[in-house]
């Protein structure tokens, strides 16, 4: 089982890494999230039993203080990242605000921004299959209006 648990670790590695990368850089299909999450579950069992196999290596490498606070400060930032919906919300963070005036610009702005012809991008999302009423709507209230997800309209407003 030893020769298993190296080349297991380091193709789950490779898979999670460029599904990451692709869900990263906002290159989404079911599929690719699904690879994504399963993969990951894989990957969590691989790498438990490459550091079983290995313990004595990982133990001499947490024994290193520069080891300890790297992996503290990874781990830190981890933590700090994990944040619910509400928090996220009420937080003052650039990133969120950011996002949120996207998500409340109305399609006519979007258009100017993407460059492209107000009506163009008006067929363009009635085409994917969104109910569309005035091109005044901002992305979250056609959302609503469709039962989706802002996301789901950015995606079409971006696609090529």
């Amino acid at each position: 089982m030893k020769k298993y648990w190296t080349p297991l670790t380091l193709v789950c590695g490779l898979l999670v890494l460029t599904s990451g990368s692709l869900l990263f850089f906002d290159i989404n299909s079911k599929n690719i999230v699904l690879m994504h999450e399963w993969i990951g579950i894989l990957m969590v069992i691989a790498v438990l039993g490459h550091a079983f196999l290995y313990k004595n290596s990982i133990i001499k490498h947490l024994s290193r203080k520069n080891n300890i606070v790297m992996m503290a400060a990874i781990l830190l930032l981890g933590i700090a990242m994990i944040q619910s919906d509400k928090e996220v919300e009420q937080s003052n963070n650039v990133s969120v605000a950011l996002f949120d005036s996207i998500d409340n610009a109305p399609i006519t702005l979007m258009s100017e921004l993407t460059h492209q012809p107000i009506n163009n991008l008006v067929d363009k999302i009635k085409l994917a299959g969104f109910t569309i009423d005035d091109p005044k709507q901002s992305i979250v209230q056609i959302a609503q209006l469709n039962h989706q997800q802002p996301e789901d309209i950015i995606s079409v407003i971006y696609k090529k």
